[in-house]
């Protein structure tokens, strides 16, 4: 029998985590959608409006419901160019070249290391410039997340560039093998420091690279790659992609669609089990890093929720049936694509 749908796991009835959205949405928010879009990274009238389906102005407010007005902005402002990047390199003109996505990736790097000296050829490299400009006047020279972002960037950019020309690929991943590179190579990294940004944590390495936290920061990233996976999966499988959890658990396992679409929600389960767990293990360093440790999980918590809401709250993973997707969790399987 020919299957035409499957049913997603519904993550927001087993996160515990409060959903708030930031007040600056609609006016700063709109703000830094009007910016980025002066800087043209995306030039392919499609994608154009995917990137408008996307709403990465729901992403940072639901994400980051506490920054206040100046630090939304620049978060915001990276998660706009993140968004425009990861379709230019995923689905562009760099998606079958690899060579020009290398090119591509060290201008954007080089405009980090040197943004007085950015490649103007590379518009995601200018706007990156521009927001780094801005991001060590505003960030503490102090603050250890400086070199945090840059570390996340490299791996973001050197993960979306490897990718570059070997879509469509048959995978031969495990399941933990999948989770391993998953939690380098998405911008999680990332987003992690946009955290301690928004939530004004200066909080020093030997807290951030403490074994709990570290495991923490892990588990974060390992319940968004999950929740990504699920909700991505159908336009990823008709475009012949098979990096995705549910791809890989129906090939090793030897499941069905629906069957591995339930083992991936009972693994998300069981990590948010893990995640819940560490929390009561969080050691103490004073007073004072105590209250931006718990500033930074509740950080991390309001994102995850945000992120389950934000990819039923817009069309970038369910295109014009995400209200029916929302109300139901059932979903259609796209047709294959030829190419």
């Amino acid at each position: 029998m020919t299957v035409t749908k499957f049913r997603l796991p519904d993550v927001l009835a087993i996160l515990p985590f409060d959903y708030a959205v930031n007040p600056y949405m609609d006016t700063v928010g709109a703000q830094s959608y009007e910016w980025v879009k002066r800087y043209g990274i995306i030039a392919d009238a499609r994608l154009k409006k995917r990137f408008q389906y996307t709403r990465a102005d729901y992403f940072v407010a639901a994400a980051f419901p506490t920054a206040n007005a100046e630090r939304y902005r620049l978060i915001s402002d990276w998660h706009q160019i993140a968004f425009a990047l990861d379709d230019v390199f995923d689905l562009g003109d760099l998606k079958d070249d690899k060579s020009a996505a290398e090119i591509y990736g060290r201008a954007v790097m080089h405009a980090l290391d040197d943004p007085d000296t950015v490649d103007t050829r590379f518009p995601a490299a200018v706007a990156i410039a521009d927001f780094w400009k801005r991001f060590i006047d505003i960030v503490s020279p102090s603050a250890g997340c400086r070199t945090r972002f840059i570390e996340g960037m490299r791996l973001f950019v050197e993960s979306s560039v490897k990718d570059c020309g070997n879509r469509g690929q048959s995978s031969e991943l495990t399941l933990e093998e999948h989770a391993a590179i998953r939690r380098d190579s998405t911008a999680s990294r990332v987003v992690q420091v946009c955290n301690e940004v928004a939530c004004e944590a200066d909080l020093p390495d030997h807290v951030i690279d403490h074994p709990v936290i570290r495991r923490l920061r892990i588990r974060f990233s390992d319940i968004g790659v999950l929740c990504n996976d699920l909700y991505s999966f159908n336009g990823e499988q008709a475009s012949g992609q098979t990096t995705n959890f549910v791809t890989i658990a129906m090939s090793e396992l030897g499941l069905d669609l629906q069957a591995a679409v339930d083992y991936i929600g009972a693994r998300t389960h069981a990590v948010l089990e893990d995640y819940l767990a560490l929390k009561h293990t969080i050691p103490s360093w004073g007073p004072e890093i105590d209250a931006q440790v718990q500033r930074y999980v509740q950080g991390l918590e309001y994102t995850l929720a945000g992120n389950v809401h934000w990819s039923f709250g817009c069309r970038r993973y369910f295109g014009a049936e995400v209200e029916e997707v929302k109300r139901t969790l059932w979903v259609t399987l796209l047709p294959q694509k030829v190419y």
